[in-house]
Parts: structure tokens; C-alpha cells; sequence
């Protein structure tokens, strides 16, 4: 059993949104979550492949929430959910899901268990 984050992009993201994603993950996640003392583990693609991925750590870990694309906007890894259980990074990843939300308006729909 696990408590779920779903997303469905409706376009592509474009590499301008990918990097205001990142710099919003880099100055307000893990701002928020050193401030609630939760550890994430936040990692990041190479200049050949642009992707993200985040996650808890240790027993506070559950599946990674995954985004990854190439270059040109072209989605490569069709993943549209991430089970967290309801760990405390599920906070986080709810975050990211609404910021999104908030830059591409009705080309991205979210939702999550309730």
C-alpha cells in the first residue's frame, strides 16, 4: 500500500521551466525542508539529459519522484506518479506538483490520494 502523487503533462516541458524547476527546488525545497528537518535526496541529470528525481532518505525514503526529458522538451521517461507512503517527503513532492501547476496552468492536471 502506499499514498500517491499523480501528474499528466499535457505538453512537454520547456528547458526554460526545467531550469526555474530546479532553481524553485534548489532555493525553496530544500530551504522548506532544512527548515522542518527533513533530509531529501535531490538529484540532478547531466548536460546530455536533462532529468530530476527526489526522494527522503533512509527509512524516510519511499519511491522516487521522476521527471526526465531531453533537451529539446521531448519526454523520454513516461512516469506519471510517485507512491510515498506518506513519508515526510511527500510534503515536498506535493510542493513541486503545485508549482508546476502554478507555471503551466491547465498543461499539467495533479492529484493524490485522499
Amino acid at each position: 500500500m502506499g499514498y500517491t502523487n499523480y501528474w499528466n503533462f499535457k505538453r512537454p516541458m520547456t528547458q526554460d521551466e526545467y531550469s526555474d524547476l530546479k532553481e524553485y527546488i534548489l532555493w525553496n525545497i530544500e530551504e522548506m525542508a532544512t527548515n522542518d528537518g527533513v533530509k531529501l535526496d535531490i538529484n540532478w541529470g547531466s548536460d546530455s539529459l536533462s532529468w530530476v528525481s527526489l526522494n527522503g532518505v533512509g527509512k524516510d525514503s519511499h519511491e522516487d519522484m521522476f521527471f526526465e526529458f531531453e533537451r529539446n522538451g521531448r519526454f523520454c521517461y513516461p512516469s506519471n506518479f510517485c507512491k510515498t507512503n506518506r513519508k515526510p517527503y511527500d510534503k515536498y513532492v506535493w510542493a513541486v506538483l503545485e508549482y508546476l501547476k502554478g507555471v503551466m496552468g491547465n498543461d499539467i492536471s495533479i492529484s493524490r490520494d485522499a
